[in-house]
């Protein structure tokens, strides 16, 4: 599937949820938010939860697909 095809995917709605639902993702005042790993474990379920079969993608696929999604979290974000 493209990258095009790929953003019909994510839907606004469950993105803002499930951001929401990971603190480690935005909230600055936690320790963990300065966890590089953390953060990528928070983004990896995010993936997993938007498209059921990210991890029998390769991981160039799987590399692009997160970056989406953490660019489609910034522009609404930043909105």
């Amino acid at each position: 599937m493209s990258t095009k095809g790929w953003e019909k995917l994510i839907d606004q709605e469950i993105l803002i949820t499930l951001v929401e639902d990971r603190p480690v993702i935005w909230d600055k005042t936690l320790d963990k938010y300065k966890d590089n790993t953390a953060s990528i474990a928070g983004w990896r379920e995010i993936c997993v939860i938007l498209m059921e079969d990210f991890e029998a993608m390769e991981q160039r696929q799987r590399q692009e697909f997160g970056k989406l999604v953490m660019k489609k979290w910034r522009q609404m974000r930043d909105a």
